[in-house]
């Protein structure tokens, strides 16, 4: 069974009919009093009518009923209108904010692959004795400028704004998704890497979809990075990079997390 719009009815919409029936009837009351009456002194309402017989009143008394009734179609079709450019410049709604639920859901299941797939990217591509996931990355934190490996966005403040917040998400996805690549090309580990960039990239698209979505501008592309550039002199260094991108990725994606579920409660809240 189709749905039939209310922009799609006749201007003679009833609560439009309600409005201005009185107006009509007010109007065509007054010219019939000044009309039928010859007798009765309308002077002081409409001087001009004391010159004109009961013929010509009644020749503008029609013409004034036509002009209300353009005026009426006039008045309705500009309503529509105004009806029409709210519903196309209005923010999320219906469909559009259904699907915004979808996406969000959709990201953060998307963050779930990414922790889950680190460890085997881990296992596969750092070997060195003493360089374990679960370690503490305190004691080389001193090699992250020395190699070049730049800090990711902040998410970890409550004060953030939803726009702020996707944005710095999709900033630091697409710098550890160079790290990544670049230090898989280097260890010769680039296949076992390949289910992690492919991650990264897919929460990084699901990340600008709900941008599109919410209206918010996306931050300029940082493909390339031309500030990135990794100093890795030695094999020791190179495992050490990939170590420390796997462990701050794995950080990184555990605030997403959490900022898009933020995100989602804070947007469900009436």
């Amino acid at each position: 069974m189709s749905v039939i719009s209310p922009l799609s009815q006749q201007p003679e919409g009833l609560e439009m009919h309600f409005i201005l029936r009185p107006i009509c009837f007010f109007a065509t009351h007054v010219i019939r009093q000044c009309t039928r009456n010859p007798q009765v002194d309308n002077s002081w309402k409409f001087p001009w009518l004391n010159n004109l017989n009961g013929l010509n009143r009644l020749e503008i008394h029609c013409n004034v009923l036509d002009a209300l009734r353009t005026t009426m179609k006039v008045y309705l079709i500009l309503v529509a209108l105004s009806c029409l450019t709210l519903v196309y410049n209005a923010p999320l709604r219906g469909h559009e904010l259904i699907a915004s639920v979808s996406e969000r859901q959709n990201a953060m299941s998307l963050a779930k692959e990414i922790l889950s797939n680190i460890r085997g990217a881990h296992d596969a591509c750092v070997t060195s004795a003493g360089l374990t996931l679960s370690s503490e990355a305190k004691s080389l934190e001193y090699l992250l400028s020395d190699i070049g490996i730049p800090a990711p966005p902040v998410l970890k403040s409550e004060e953030l704004t939803m726009e702020t917040s996707l944005n710095r998400i999709v900033n630091g996805l697409e710098l550890h998704h160079k790290l990544l690549e670049e230090i898989g090309v280097v260890l010769n580990c680039s296949e076992e890497l390949k289910p992690l960039l492919a991650g990264v990239r897919d929460l990084c698209d699901q990340v600008k979809e709900m941008q599109r979505l919410a209206q918010i501008p996306s931050p300029e592309s940082q493909d390339g990075f031309p500030g990135l550039s990794l100093q890795l002199r030695s094999n020791y260094q190179v495992q050490v990079a990939a170590h420390l991108t796997l462990q701050q990725l794995r950080s990184f994606t555990q605030d997403v997390f959490r900022t898009l579920r933020h995100i989602s409660a804070s947007m469900a809240d009436p």
